[in-house]
């Protein structure tokens, strides 16, 4: 999808989901009050939109809405971790092209090291930083912080995979 502006598309009481490449099965048509409010934050000039709505509005679905009209990569934050998850499983497949949409970043301790038990040791051990190439003792098995290689763990950390998907993703979560 090209980006569009406002004024290039129908009225909002017209528009249906997959006007925007949303799965019809998945999304037959929008709730009431996401057209409206997708295009009041289409109207401002703000950078940041902070959107505050009751449950069941379909917050979610707005931004996703966003995203594809402005066709930039969109950054949705919720309160929880569940919602996170929820968010995530209900927009996984939500297109018709079935491309990749959304994805999740969480805080560090919610992701495993490579070898060691979790919970009880988390990525928010994790001691190496891309200035100064530290291993961190929690993925590597043999760190040796002398050597200025690679951690052999980095490609396989479960927090900085997460954080590439986001990173990639239209509508990180």
């Amino acid at each position: 999808m090209t980006p569009r502006k406002l004024m290039d598309l129908p009225p909002p009481a017209l528009w249906k989901p997959s006007d925007f490449g949303f799965d019809p099965r998945k999304f037959p048509a929008f709730r009431p009050g996401q057209p409206e409010a997708v295009a009041a934050i289409l109207c401002t000039d703000k950078k940041y939109i902070f959107l505050q709505a009751p449950t069941g509005l379909g917050k979610t679905f707005i931004i996703a809405t966003l995203q594809r009209i402005l066709d930039q990569q969109v950054v949705y934050t919720c309160t929880t971790t569940l919602l996170q998850d929820q968010a995530l499983r209900d927009f996984s497949d939500c297109l018709i092209s079935r491309e990749p949409f959304g994805a999740t970043l969480k805080g560090r301790s919610n992701y495993r090291t490579r070898l060691n038990p979790f919970p009880a040791w988390d990525a928010s051990l994790c001691q190496q930083t891309t200035e100064n190439r530290r291993h961190c003792a929690w993925c590597c098995k043999n760190p040796d912080p002398d050597k200025e290689s690679d951690c052999e763990g980095e490609g396989h950390c479960p927090y900085r995979l997460a954080k590439q998907a986001a990173l990639d993703a239209p509508l990180p979560i």
